[in-house]
């Protein structure tokens, strides 16, 4: 018996243990920002190949956001999906606020969007000769600009540039040229969305930090209990005790009568709340005006 029931221990302390993990796996992935990538801007360059150069960009990014472990990414499918349902399509031409509008369709903190603003080729050495040759080299820059959905604010923006002169084409008279394929553009461009995702994932957390321990902070009442109003944002977050926050209740959707996009969404104020108490993971607070403060309703530094 004894045997058994030190098996049966050893079997609990492993479930226990798993569902710590499970739990920590869960807190770090809620400190990370949401972010979704919008389609670039493509009309700068060659129609040709802009529609394919846009994809090749915006799937790299996607990739190297995840690989950096400092975001959480939202899928394309579903971010084509609120595009459609706005009417803005695909073509990248997004600014700041109605980036911002969709960002908050997507439920995310973030929205990275951008420019390719450079491809092409620069062609060196001659190709005239019956077996004389041309180097060939690519160029490609992207602008890029990463907006806060709760302010529509463009917190970080930035350029990089690269070359490739590993391109040589032969030429039997005169002429020659270099097709874009995919290969050639996720070449040219795949450093610079290297050092660009780098230069984000290394200002996330200032980024981040800003925007939730300042007037970017949005967060929720996670429960309401004896007087006592529970945030679902605490230290980590950049949460301090005398914060004051306004506490707002989404109500009905305005739709477009003609297209269904959701062109805004009502909300109420209920009251405001000062936080009396802070852990690493959520506030606690107590009622400053108004009351019926309910699990769900969003809180916001006052406008």
């Amino acid at each position: 018996m004894h045997a058994g029931m030190t098996r049966k221990a050893a079997t609990l302390l492993s479930a226990i243990l798993v569902a710590a993990g499970s739990l920590t796996a869960l807190a770090a992935q809620e400190k990370k920002p949401r972010i979704a990538v919008l389609p670039f801007d493509s009309s700068r360059i060659d129609s040709s190949y802009a529609h394919l150069s846009q994809s090749v960009v915006n799937g790299m990014f996607e990739t190297q956001l995840v690989k950096t472990g400092k975001f959480t990414v939202i899928e394309r499918k579903r971010i084509k999906e609120v595009l459609s349902e706005q009417g803005l399509g695909l073509s990248g031409a997004v600014d700041p606020t109605t980036a911002a509008k969709v960002g908050k369709i997507l439920g995310v903190e973030l929205i990275l969007t951008g420019d390719i603003t450079e491809l092409g080729m620069r062609k060196s050495g001659g190709g005239s000769s019956m077996f004389g040759g041309s180097k060939t080299t690519l160029e490609g820059s992207l602008d890029i600009r990463l907006i806060s959905t709760t302010s529509a604010e463009i917190v970080f923006a930035d350029t990089s540039k690269h070359e490739d002169s590993n391109y040589k084409v032969r030429a039997f008279g005169v002429g020659g040229g270099v097709d874009f394929d995919e290969t050639s553009i996720e070449k040219v461009f795949r450093p610079c969305v290297k050092d660009l995702t780098e230069e984000m994932a290394a200002k996330a957390g200032e980024i981040v930090g800003t925007m939730r321990g300042g007037g970017g902070l949005e967060g929720k009442i996670a429960s309401v209990a004896g007087g006592k109003i529970y945030i679902n944002k605490g230290g980590n977050e950049g949460v301090k005790v005398g914060d004051v926050f306004e506490v707002y209740r989404p109500g009905n959707e305005i739709r477009d009568p003609d297209t269904g996009a959701v062109l805004d969404v009502e909300e109420k104020l209920i009251g405001k709340i000062i936080v009396t108490e802070v852990k690493d993971k959520l506030s606690i607070a107590s009622a400053q005006s108004g009351s019926g403060f309910l699990t769900g309703d969003v809180v916001r530094p006052p406008s």
